[in-house]
């Protein structure tokens, strides 16, 4: 008889805590896909608790998400969990409070994602979110679930020098204009190019040339999608006369001609690689442009 009067006690006051407490989940629905990029964002991820009276409840919050399947993504770790209590009538709290990520468990290959680019992939998932009694964790409170998708950005590709493309030798040694696309979809936060340029040696391959050589040019642009390169470099080895012409006497146009190869790839403000595994070398770059300098009467 005792056994059952202290069931229908636990029973009754777990449904009085239910009453006592509501919680309400504002989250984007197109978040950054860094969990991290939640904390303190109040324009991202908010959490209210409501008390609605009584004896101010301690209690831990269990958060789960899954995907588009059902396939359980991530699940509060509850045996390290803080415990908070809510001893107001409205409690307001952030991402970092609510989903710190040292005691939430990510499964599988999304465990993998975080680990090697700080990002869960992209799809669509679902974010629900419960308050449970510490120790035995039993619910105080519904279960609220919001959905939310991950875009999938497409890294920045070279697009001016060509593939292929010939520029003039004299005019390329003061400036080179190079344009990429941007990324996309446009992320909410700044994105910073990284635009990296080579030579290629007699008997490379411009991918050999792009991983192995030193580059030439390393330069970071933030907030567009263009640089001008002054080289610097003497890209008709040296052969013209004074008025800029080539120096027929030496007959070395052929070694006038140079060869290059230049790539782009994209970071978010946190330094990570946007897009990264979907792209050629594996470190960002989608695509390489080979391009060719020489002067206009070589053949």
């Amino acid at each position: 008889m005792k056994r059952v009067y202290c069931t229908a006690l636990a029973l009754f006051m777990t449904l009085l805590l239910h009453a006592q407490l509501v919680q309400t989940v504002l989250l984007n629905a197109n978040p950054p896909a860094s969990v991290a990029d939640w904390y303190n964002k109040r324009e991202i991820f908010t959490y209210i608790v409501n008390n609605g009276g009584g004896a101010p409840p301690r209690a831990v919050i269990k958060a789960e998400i899954k995907n588009a399947g059902g396939e359980q993504v991530a699940v509060t770790n509850l045996s390290i969990a803080p415990v908070y209590s809510f001893t107001s009538p409205s409690t307001i709290m952030d991402a970092q409070q609510v989903l710190g990520l040292e005691y939430i468990v990510f499964r599988g290959t999304y465990a993998a994602s975080l680990k090697r680019t700080g990002m869960l992939p992209a799809e669509s998932y679902q974010l629900c979110l419960q308050l449970v009694t510490p120790v035995d964790f039993r619910p105080i409170s519904e279960v609220v679930c919001r959905n939310f998708f991950l875009a999938s950005y497409q890294p920045p590709y070279p697009m001016i020098p060509a593939e292929d493309a010939v520029l003039d030798a004299t005019k390329a040694q003061q400036a080179i204009i190079f344009r990429w696309s941007p990324v996309s979809p446009k992320p909410t936060q700044p994105v910073t190019y990284e635009l990296v340029v080579a030579e290629v040696l007699p008997h490379q391959t411009p991918m050999q040339a792009f991983r192995s050589n030193q580059p030439l040019l390393i330069k970071e642009v933030t907030g567009t999608t263009q640089y001008i390169w002054t080289p610097q470099l003497i890209l008709n080895n040296g052969d013209d006369d004074a008025d800029g012409r080539p120096d027929e006497s030496t007959n070395r146009s052929v070694k006038n001609t140079k060869q290059f190869v230049w790539g782009v790839r994209a970071r978010d403000n946190q330094g990570r690689l946007i897009a990264q595994g979907d792209d050629a070398t594996g470190d960002g770059f989608k695509e390489v442009r080979v391009f060719k300098t020489k002067h206009p009467s070589e053949k």
